[in-house]
């Protein structure tokens, strides 16, 4: 009589180590073929100072590792091309590389160009983000550091990873059925919600990791608020980007733990004062009366436009002061008060000139208290060109 073969599973342990064994080849098959173009691009860079690959992947590697020059030449018209110790995409420079004695140090571009240079800018922070930071080229000019001078002396304190928030999509036409892609005319911002698992109506937004360094002495932030970058020089030294916003903050810790709002570089924290009376009317006293010295509250003007010489109206806003003397403030509201000791109270909404944040609204009824913040000097940008604030 034949014997019956049985087929029995193995134990549990041994199944699933199995399975774990099989989910790293993968991963290991792609680590050690990585490890082959790195070693082949290392051989090539050494022989002739650059790499044999004109694809920007390659050309990124070449680089990261130390390559000089293209096998095409050091021209800055190639789309993507390594000058020297600049990777430069087209004639823009994304990348400095740095030799330091912990051995090579990358400083890249964090503002963004086109598609094609944002393609290119991806693969230089896919080889370097681990051996460097990421900062707007542009704004340097207005503390007027050069960014080889910072890629080779600047002293990083901390550098944060890059974040990718999801938001909700504010659009006038969402698409109708979140299932069925590209309809003209409606919406595409539907993405995967990273905790529910449900497309949703939610739009990716990209934040740049903040950054802290010293050059030269000074002490410099590095962040973006919402989506502007800027560069804020601190007014006293600090040992990490949280310790360094803590520097820039003007409020107190009871105020801190006020009701306060904040609209960039502005904080506003409100008051109890109920009365407002003129300089010279010291009679009133108490801590709900204040005395003003200047008092101006949003108008309208009549103005004749020189090309159809017809009258319009226009309304006219005071601005909360720059930073610097003689600077142009940036910052609009419906009321502002400066008091006798130099204070600012501040009523009605707060708006940008350049519409770089979002109109806040303060109480009605109620004076804030108006205070910017520690900032020696700051410089931002948020695609329309760099200003000082």
């Amino acid at each position: 009589m034949a014997q019956e073969l049985s087929i029995q599973d193995p134990p549990l342990e041994e199944a699933e180590a199995l399975g774990a064994e099989i989910s790293r080849q993968p991963e290991q098959l792609l680590d050690q073929l990585q490890l082959i173009r790195i070693e082949k691009a290392k051989a090539r860079i050494a022989k002739n100072g650059s790499i044999d690959s004109r694809s920007y992947d390659q050309i990124a590697l070449g680089f990261s590792l130390g390559a000089t020059t293209n096998p095409t030449g050091n021209h800055y018209g190639e789309r993507m091309s390594i000058h020297g110790n600049q990777l430069a995409s087209y004639r823009t420079v994304i990348a400095i590389r740095a030799e330091r004695e912990d051995g090579y140090f990358f400083l890249l571009d964090g503002a963004r160009y086109s598609n094609t240079t944002d393609t290119h800018q991806s693969a230089a922070r896919h080889y370097c983000r681990d051996r460097g930071a990421i900062i707007v080229f542009g704004l340097l000019s207005g503390p007027r550091i050069d960014p080889s001078d910072l890629a080779r002396e600047g002293i990083w304190i901390e550098v944060r990873e890059d974040e990718w928030l999801q938001e909700p999509c504010l659009c006038k036409n969402p698409r109708k059925d979140p299932n069925i892609e590209d309809v003209k005319g409606e919406c595409q911002n539907y993405h995967r919600h990273w905790e529910s698992g449900k497309t949703e109506h939610y739009r990716e937004r990209h934040v740049l990791g903040g950054s802290l360094f010293e050059f030269r002495g000074d002490y410099y932030l590095s962040a973006m608020d919402r989506s502007i970058y800027f560069i804020a020089k601190l007014p006293r030294p600090a040992g990490s980007v949280e310790e360094a916003f803590r520097a820039l903050n003007p409020l107190t810790e009871d105020e801190l733990k006020s009701d306060y709002k904040r609209q960039g570089e502005w904080f506003f924290v409100p008051t109890e004062i109920e009365a407002l009376l003129p300089e010279g009317q010291e009679q009133f006293q108490g801590s709900e009366v204040a005395y003003y010295k200047r008092y101006e509250r949003a108008h309208r003007i009549r103005e004749k436009n020189e090309w159809t010489g017809r009258h319009t109206g226009r309304l006219v806003r005071p601005l909360l002061p720059a930073n610097q003397p003689g600077g142009e403030g940036h910052h609009s509201v419906g009321r502002l008060v400066e008091l006798t000791d130099g204070s600012l109270l501040v009523q009605g909404q707060v708006r940008h000139t350049h519409r770089e944040h979002v109109q806040l609204s303060l109480d009605k009824g109620i004076w804030y208290k108006a205070l910017q913040n520690l900032a020696v000097r700051a410089w931002s940008s948020s695609g329309r060109g760099y200003r000082i604030d």
